[in-house]
């Protein structure tokens, strides 16, 4: 028996799985076999239709000649009973001697076994072969692809149906998001997975399906969603679920190692019970708004926070600056009535007036928070500001004085000042816990080490940060929750063993928790480790999930999921969880950059620049940007214009001995020259440093490749492969490879890794 395979893939294979590949090097042959296949083997096929089909150009004695030889040639390559023949006129494929997996996909369909036919569907009817001159085989395949598509498509959304109408939502979630998947395009499909996900209790993920499903009508149709998709969405974006919400916690592991009756757990509870009756109140408020809005006039629903610009001379107070921000955009989200859009960590340059107009468009509001921070004497001082585009107005809304000692409470105090101005509900000025407030020198510290983190990436400079913020107040759940974040960082990228990071990151973490249950950070973290502790995917999900729950609007939780779904390969997941943190955080380019990096990974140079020139956009400073665009434009073979943007890039950072090399290298031979330059620069200091102390093979494979030694850094790699490294996952992603991404031996290493280290289940 021989086996055609043709969805997804083309294989030709004996039924003991011995590849029969000389009709796979023959594309014309080849497709003639599939037709003949068509719509099952034993269909009988007229040798006109097939000269028809396949020889149009030539004429008749011609084409009656060519279709004999790739009979013979088919009968040569599967043996001389596949074919049959019926009179000189009719032709077919015996039934019993081949089998094709489009026949076994209507045969699931016919029989009612649904299930089986969506499974046997890997893809599109022959992809990617072409056959020169054939005009009528290329007007059949298009078709078949409709007609299977349609079939497959068809019965998804039954079993989806018929699940639901079973009481078997996950089995319908399964289904449906299998079409939505398929089907990107079907607008029908996504609503129902959205409505699906909400039933569930999954808002969050609703949301992303509909961004993800928006996102592509305007980028490829230029239209938008129906009136009757928005009317969902908007229904469940007003929503409060905390049904759901609860069922979903029940599912949830507990803090690891909670310290039940410690003061810090107490103080959480205390602060829950608080946070809960605000809660209560503040939705009695904003169910009465509506009574009593046209006396005071329109409340905006939605609020975009600007970064907040340091102005007080010293650039020691950035951190200030981002820290306030970034806490009153916090506490406003606490009011679910209203939708804040924080741009608080971006460094982005502080829009004249007249500027501000044109990102309301694009963050759908109409009012934007403008503060500044200046120097008094010996105090700092916060002024703030609301923009309004439609009407063009500015009105001060408060300033507020405060001291390092006191940086606690200002964030408070401005974000009730901001939420009673704008929103005209109370925010009360309670810290989090009256009885026990976090000792000022460590806030302080915490908030800079955040900063130090995640504005400059210095994750080293960050732990001390967070060490010494720990040692002054072992209470305080957010420096734990820091700390796990750089072990963590420090256990992913291989600059510590795994089991000693995981034990360090898991310690910190489950610290943070013990004191505060509603650290998202530090439940993210503990997701991406013991992912990669037990190579699954399935074993971090839960504490993503929970994470997700207890700090919806926390980027970083996204982040976090994003780079444990991009361990596994799994691509288009990471990028609806990095597109949900960017717009958490719309303003900063951070998130731009790793939409970039994204695509490099899965080796669309061309979508990468375009990320990467959004990051410069918003910080036309960052590093990063430059370097990943240079990156894209060499992948695309714009040799001259990725020195162009290195050049630039060197420039900027105060590096002329290297700009002016830049500006004498010059095509393929030149760009590789001075990226080798500077990849020897990398590998020695990975070299000094695994002298001294721990750095993974991995990076010194990938440090050899930049630095031009390409079979030493492959062989390195190879190594690693075959002694199972969990560094590996980063194989399509690290831009130290891109000299040898495209060479066989490189080939031959990413599929020795396709056994992911990250999987979906685990090994």
């Amino acid at each position: 028996m021989i086996v055609l395979r043709t969805l997804g893939a083309i294989g030709l294979a004996a039924v003991d799985g011995r590849e029969l590949d000389g009709l796979l090097r023959q594309p014309k042959r080849l497709a003639l076999l599939c037709y003949l296949a068509s719509p099952s083997p034993g269909a009988w096929h007229r040798r006109d239709t097939l000269l028809a089909a396949f020889w149009p150009e030539f004429e008749t004695g011609q084409a009656r000649s060519a279709l004999r030889n790739a009979l013979y040639v088919i009968r040569q390559e599967l043996g001389p009973d596949v074919l049959r023949t019926r009179g000189d006129d009719e032709v077919s494929l015996d039934p019993a001697l081949l089998v094709n997996d489009v026949a076994l996909l209507q045969r699931d369909i016919d029989s009612g076994a649904l299930r089986d036919a969506v499974d046997r569907y890997g893809g599109d009817f022959l992809p990617a072969l072409f056959v020169h001159d054939a005009q009528g085989f290329e007007k059949w395949v298009d078709g078949e692809r409709h007609r299977i598509r349609s079939l497959v498509l068809k019965a998804a959304l039954q079993l989806s149906l018929d699940a639901e109408a079973h009481g078997d939502l996950a089995a319908a979630l399964q289904a449906q998001r299998w079409l939505c998947e398929t089907a990107p395009d079907d607008e029908a499909a996504a609503r129902r997975y959205i409505a699906l996900l909400d039933q569930s209790g999954d808002r969050v993920q609703a949301l992303v399906v509909f961004d993800r499903l928006h996102a592509r009508l305007r980028d490829e149709f230029g239209s938008e969603p129906s009136r009757e998709t928005i009317r969902l969405i908007e229904e469940i974006r007003s929503r409060r679920t905390p049904a759901a919400m609860e069922e979903q916690a029940a599912a949830y592991p507990p803090p690891i190692a909670a310290a039940e009756t410690s003061p810090g757990h107490r103080a959480g509870v205390r602060w829950r019970w608080w946070a809960g009756a605000a809660v209560f109140v503040l939705t009695l408020i904003a169910a009465s708004l509506g009574r009593w809005r046209a006396a005071v006039g329109a409340v905006p629903t939605s609020l975009l926070v600007l970064p907040m610009e340091n102005a007080t001379g010293d650039a020691g107070n950035d951190y200030v600056a981002t820290g306030l921000a970034e806490d009153v955009a916090a506490r406003l989200t606490a009011l679910h009535s209203f939708v804040i859009h924080s741009g608080a960590r971006a460094r982005w340059p502080v829009r004249p007036r007249e500027a501000l107009a044109t990102l309301t468009p694009r963050f759908g509001t109409a009012v934007i928070l403008r503060t500044r921070l200046t120097r008094t004497g010996d105090s700092l001082q916060v002024t703030s500001e609301v923009f309004d585009a439609q009407s063009g107005a500015t009105r001060e809304i408060a300033t507020e004085r405060f001291t390092l000692g006191t940086l606690r409470d200002a964030g408070s105090q401005l974000a009730a000042a901001v939420a009673g101005a704008v929103f005209r509900v109370p925010l009360p000025e309670v810290p989090r816990d009256p009885s026990r407030p976090v000792d000022p020198e460590a806030y302080r510290l915490t908030l800079l080490g955040w900063h130090v983190l995640l504005q400059r990436s210095d994750a080293a400079g960050a732990r001390e940060l967070f060490l010494r913020a720990t040692q002054i107040d072992p209470l305080h759940a957010r420096a734990w929750s820091g700390l796990s974040s750089t072990w963590a960082a420090a256990t992913t990228n291989g600059q510590i063993p795994f089991d000693e990071g995981f034990a360090l990151a898991e310690a910190a973490a489950s610290r943070a928790l013990a004191l505060d249950s509603l650290q998202g950070t530090a439940w993210a973290n503990l997701g991406i480790l013991h992912a990669l502790k037990a190579r699954s995917l399935a074993a971090g999900e839960p504490f993503f999930r929970r994470a997700m729950m207890v700090e919806p609007a926390n980027a970083e939780t996204y982040m976090v999921h994003a780079s444990a779904l991009r361990f596994a390969w799994q691509w288009d997941q990471a990028h609806d969880a990095i597109r949900v943190a960017r717009q958490l955080d719309p303003l900063s380019s951070y998130y731009a950059g790793l939409e970039g990096n994204g695509a490099m990974c899965q080796d669309r140079p061309a979508d990468a620049l375009r990320w990467y020139r959004v990051q410069l956009a918003l910080d036309p400073r960052d590093r990063s940007a430059h370097l990943g665009a240079g990156r894209a434009l060499a992948r695309m073979g714009r040799w001259d214009e990725a020195i162009a943007q290195l050049r630039a890039l060197a420039v900027a950072r105060g590096d002329p001995a290297f700009a002016s090399a830049l500006l004498a290298a010059h095509g393929e031979r030149g760009y590789w020259e001075m990226k080798h330059r500077e990849g020897a620069g990398l590998l020695e200091e990975r070299q000094r440093r695994a002298r001294t102390g721990f750095v993974a093979p991995y990076l010194l494979g990938v440090a050899e490749i930049g630095a031009g030694h390409l079979d030493r850094g492959l062989a390195l790699l190879e190594d690693e492969t075959r002694n199972g490294s969990r560094m590996v996952y980063k194989l399509p992603c690290n831009p130290e490879i891109d000299e040898v991404r495209s060479l066989p031996r490189f080939q031959r290493l990413l599929a020795a890794a396709g056994a992911l280290p990250l999987t979906a289940t685990g090994p």
